[in-house]
């Protein structure tokens, strides 16, 4: 042997003895024992006031900036197999199942629905077991049953969810691919009432191993003392009880930062803290407000209306942030409580651990670390000899069907809606470059009175990501950065206080930027994509872009409620020609303030740009996403919008820009689906610069000459 390896292995026993004396050792596998109790959750149907009476058309998968986007999202749907079966009853095969099947039922392997009725439009199947809540527990039973009998060795997990559940399943597969699917464990949205587990709540949706499933239907199911033999019971609560009797583990579905995956209500709830005050008594891990509520692998949330899945299918899997890309470790990093985790598993990982860090400590390679692990061992076992009596209290306890230990990570006090921390691995922001490149001033129009309920929930979601944020209103205000134009807020849009907005940003900002964006305090803006679309254009050319409506004057005008952009030669010339000549731009304080900019614009001979990408859809919007979505939009606004718009998903751009009439409880929901939460394996890859788009007449000649790729 080589001296320098004896010095090696010498020294890995050393560290082994003195690790050992510090308590390093076991601490990698005992943890502080707690005890639970809860109550189980109850479930309610919802109205939806935006139901569309069909499936809503999606894009066509085979566009140029989808394709390949899936690589490894199908990679995992082949060796993760999941069977869906969907809880649902004859009334909302129409108003809900069949929705579920358009979203996120079409990403599993299998899905079915569990009905008392066959319909085979959506798939559904009959059990025989029964509708109503008081039958639930008995319906829940048949299907499991039936899944076992016509799907056992197909698939290798079994998620059970609501027809008002939506979930992401690329990242449940990401989650369970660190699992053995013939290990009897399950994961949900986890409560901690009737066993020393707990159990999984019904309505977030819960996925069983192929051996838990088995245990389940093989072992539980005939035995009247081990499951409940009549059909009355929560369902849910009797499921866990069942499985926690045959030994099928409860396990942590959290990421390794301790934030949930599977919830019983919808994000905004979640995120805000808007859940009824039981959930807190119930709740199996201390949850969190903010958006560390919320992993960015999130599984399922409970409680979406039709309506709020086609938007959720759209800010997930369509609208991206032009330039931030997510990178999540692969295989999934295991939760924080390891009691939850199969002991193999469990094992597996914590000498892979100690392997990587003896490679690290030692300077060796991880084929010679081994040896060095078993060094430290060595050393550990020497140095504990006259510490058996003491250690033999501390034992992994395997039996699943004894008491689980709980480790809990420190939650950090602060205050509601808080931030994930952008240094985490995972978000690797690469929009730094464009943002210094495409320069964007936005000015909001607020009023004092908004300025704590709208325009501190601007500043603490989109506003942060301009390159200078300015509140104009009538009152100066430190706290959000407010200027006072000096205009009473007879109406906080006003065509005197917009003259004044320009004015004071030709004053003071010209030259410090290249465009200037004015937006409302309920507008949500993706400054990403805004920049994206700005850099095929010169600042230095006067044009203006947004919403187009065709009303009032021949060329339109750029909507105020969605918003719009002037280059920094538009703002020049709006300040230097227009308004100070009364046959240009309007001198009093009447008229409608985006129409009258419209206006002033044409005199000063400023381009009308085309927003639109280039597949034809708006990027600027004057309501909700799930508004456009559904194609519950004013007739006015049918009528009048410049560009045809489109129902379903194909009604907005992948790289839209705004959205109006969002509430500040909406503004973090929007934060929260398109800056964190993402599908695990989908990757959006789009040309730069943006291609131009279908209306070649709002381009300026000279950009023509260099014309980008489309």
């Amino acid at each position: 042997m080589k001296r320098g390896t004896l010095l090696q292995i010498l020294a890995a026993m050393m560290s082994g003895m003195v690790l050992s004396f510090l308590g390093v050792i076991p601490s990698l596998f005992i943890a502080p024992r707690k005890t639970r109790v809860a109550n189980p959750l109850t479930h309610e149907d919802m109205d939806d006031e935006l139901i569309p009476n069909d499936p809503l058309v999606d894009h066509n998968p085979q566009e140029i900036h989808h394709q390949g986007e899936d690589v490894e999202a199908v990679r995992l749907a082949e060796k993760v197999r999941v069977l869906c079966w969907v809880m649902t009853r004859p009334e909302t095969h129409q108003k809900k199942a069949v929705h579920v099947k358009a979203t996120w039922g079409k990403r599993c392997n299998k899905l079915i629905f569990i009905s008392s009725q066959n319909d085979m439009n959506i798939g559904a199947i009959d059990v025989g077991a029964g509708d109503g809540r008081q039958l639930l527990w008995g319906k829940t039973k048949a299907a499991f049953q039936y899944v076992y009998q016509e799907h056992l060795h197909e698939y290798d997990w079994f998620l059970k969810a609501d027809d008002d559940t939506y979930t992401i399943m690329e990242n449940l597969r990401y989650m369970l691919s660190a699992y053995d699917p013939d290990y009897p464990i399950y994961f949900g949205s986890r409560f901690k009432k009737f066993t020393k587990q707990g159990y999984m709540s019904g309505g977030g949706g819960y996925v069983l191993s192929r051996e838990a499933l088995r245990k389940f239907v093989e072992e539980a199911l005939p035995d009247e003392a081990l499951c409940k033999i009549s059909n009355s019971g929560a369902e849910d609560a009797e499921m866990g009880k069942c499985l926690d009797k045959i030994g099928v583990l409860a396990g942590d579905s959290r990421d390794s930062l301790g934030r949930g995956r599977f919830f019983p209500f919808n994000p905004i709830a979640h995120l805000t803290g808007s859940v009824p005050n039981w959930y807190s008594e119930y709740v199996y891990y201390k949850p969190d407000t903010g958006l560390d509520c919320c992993s960015d692998t999130a599984i399922s949330f409970h409680y979406v209306n039709t309506g709020k899945m086609y938007e959720m299918e759209y800010l997930l899997y369509h609208l991206r942030p032009y330039g931030i890309q997510h990178h999540d470790p692969f295989p999934a990093p295991l939760p924080p409580d390891r009691e939850s985790i199969p002991l193999p598993r469990r094992s597996q990982e914590t000498l892979r651990g100690v392997r990587d860090a003896a490679a690290r400590v030692f300077g060796v390679s991880l084929n010679t670390a081994p040896t060095l692990v078993i060094a430290m061992m060595f050393g550990c076992m020497i140095a504990n000899l006259s510490q058996l009596p003491y250690l033999a209290n501390y034992t992994i306890n395997s039996r699943w069907t004894e008491e689980r230990m709980t480790y809990d990570p420190e939650v950090k006090d602060g205050k509601a809606l808080t931030y994930h921390d952008h240094d985490e691995k995972h978000h690797r922001e690469e929009v730094v470059e464009v943002a210094q490149k495409v320069r964007v001033l936005c000015w909001v129009l607020t009023s004092p009175d908004r300025h704590q309920n709208k325009a501190v929930h601007v500043k603490v979601t989109w506003g942060k990501r301009c390159n200078k944020l300015i509140f104009m209103s009538s009152a100066d205000d430190a706290s959000i950065g407010s200027v006072n134009l000096g205009h009473y807020e007879k109406n906080p849009t006003s065509w005197n206080k917009t003259k004044a907005a320009l004015n004071y940003l030709y004053d003071n900002h010209l030259d410090d930027y290249d465009w200037f964006f004015r937006g409302d305090d309920t507008t949500f803006v993706i400054m990403e994509n805004m920049r994206y679309m700005l850099s095929t254009y010169d600042p230095d050319h006067p044009i203006y872009l947004g919403s187009r409506i065709r009303r009032f004057i021949p060329q339109g005008y750029m909507s105020g409620d969605a918003g719009c952009v002037l280059s920094r030669e538009a703002v020049r010339q709006v300040v230097e020609v227009g308004l100070p000549d009364a046959t240009k731009c309007t001198s009093g304080s009447r008229g409608i303030e985006d129409v009258e900019l419209g206006k002033c614009l044409v005199n000063v001979g400023v381009t009308f740009g085309d927003s639109r990408d280039s597949m034809g859809r708006p990027r600027f919007f004057q309501l909700s996403p799930k508004r456009h979505i559904s194609g519950s939009v004013p007739t006015w606004y049918r009528d009048f919008a410049y560009y045809k718009h489109d129902q379903g998903l194909g009604c907005c751009s992948d790289t839209a820009i705004t959205f109006h009439s969002i509430t500040p409880r909406e503004m973090y929901e929007m934060n929260y689906l398109v800056y964190h939460l993402k599908p695990y394996g989908i990757t959006h890859r789009d040309p730069f610069p943006a291609p131009l788009p279908p209306d070649i007449n709002s381009i300026p000649t000279q950009l023509l000459k260099n014309k980008p790729k489309t």
